[in-house]
């Protein structure tokens, strides 16, 4: 064993030491052993060194109260701060939520977005079982993990101490965690309906084959195939449809079709300023042109995974004699492996 290593169990075992002799906390026979192991081992010796240990004790004793109520898929933010103004006051953030991807990194964004840097923060995955009313009944040690997981779940904790916010700092730093929560899960909630939709309008193309050239047709399908093969995370889709026959921009989304980022019916992905568009000039040119599928990029930055300008795919939407009459909008963010590939591999690039 290293140094820091036996530093850091030190520092543990007299953190564990202190916060269970203390019998003012609720609830300790649930697991508040193995819920400070499992916060604890996240961390390093140098961080915990240079918080201390009191003020340690403190934050976790926090972290135990806040996790005492919880319901299975809703997330729960918390933002304390130190009661003095003096250079070094704090503020501390918990959140808990279902264990789900793009959570901590979506999280970090949003620190960063608003200018709030981390000073110290610890992501521990807890597996905890909770009653009828949300209430934690027992924290599930990583000893007794394999055996019956009847009714246990995987929650996601985020702690993380930051420079004292005000009170209009905090609003508005909750009001984006929101956001960021609410649209990570409606994009995993929703990845496989987005998927099967996609598929859908493949499904179309190769039954109904649309007015255009068989080999722009082909090149179409086999480039969305290719995104789905995990070349491209989805944030969202939306239907839209033509209301005039002379595609002139009457241009209206389909009610109850938005998926993903793209639930809330008043985010566009294409924007004029501070004005939402439907449509622009150049995707009137793409309804013109015979290519069946159009790739953009939107100008809206995603809040999900990473904090960029999202990719936008638009594949046209045909009847049953294949005349155009809308558009299914794809947002979402080409995956590292995308980028690497080479465009001789990519449909529609090795053009």
């Amino acid at each position: 064993m290293t140094l820091e290593a036996q530093e850091k169990d030190t520092i543990i075992g007299q953190i564990i030491d202190i916060l269970t002799a203390d019998k003012s906390h609720k609830n300790q026979e649930s697991g508040f052993t193995d819920f400070l192991e499992a916060f604890l081992k996240r961390g390093n010796a140098e961080d915990f060194s240079r918080v201390g240990v009191d003020q340690l004790c403190e934050q976790l004793s926090s972290c135990w109260d806040f996790a005492q109520t919880r319901k299975f898929g809703n997330h729960k933010i918390n933002i304390s701060s130190d009661a003095h103004d003096r250079h070094d006051a704090q503020s501390y953030v918990h959140i808990i939520n279902d264990d789900t991807p793009f959570l901590f990194d979506s999280i970090l964004n949003e620190f960063n977005e608003n200018g709030s840097a981390p000073k110290f923060l610890l992501h521990p995955l807890i597996s905890v079982k909770r009653d009828s009313k949300a209430n934690l009944t027992k924290v599930v040690g990583d000893d007794e993990y394999s055996g019956d997981l009847s009714g246990v779940a995987r929650e996601s904790h985020v702690h993380i101490v930051i420079d004292k916010l005000n009170e209009a700092e905090q609003e508005k730093l909750i009001a984006g965690l929101e956001n960021v929560l609410l649209n990570v899960k409606y994009t995993v909630l929703d990845w496989k309906p987005m998927s099967a939709r996609i598929k859908a309008v493949l499904k179309d193309y190769r039954k109904n084959a649309p007015n255009v050239p068989p080999s722009e047709l082909q090149e179409s399908m086999e480039f969305m195939d290719w995104l789905l093969d995990d070349n491209f995370t989805f944030l969202g889709i939306r239907e839209y449809c033509f209301e005039s026959e002379s595609l002139d921009g009457s241009f209206v989304h389909v009610a109850d079709t938005g998926l993903g980022v793209l639930r809330n019916d008043n985010i566009e992905v294409l924007k004029r300023g501070e004005e939402n568009l439907t449509i622009t000039p150049e995707i009137l040119d793409f309804i013109m042109r015979p290519e069946p599928v159009f790739v953009a990029k939107a100008n809206i930055k995603s809040v999900v995974h990473r904090r960029t300008y999202m990719d936008y795919i638009g594949l046209k939407i045909y009847d049953d004699a294949g005349n155009i009459t809308g558009e299914l909008k794809v947002v979402g963010l080409f995956t590292s492996g995308a980028y690497t590939s080479s465009p001789l591999n990519i449909p529609l690039l090795r053009r």
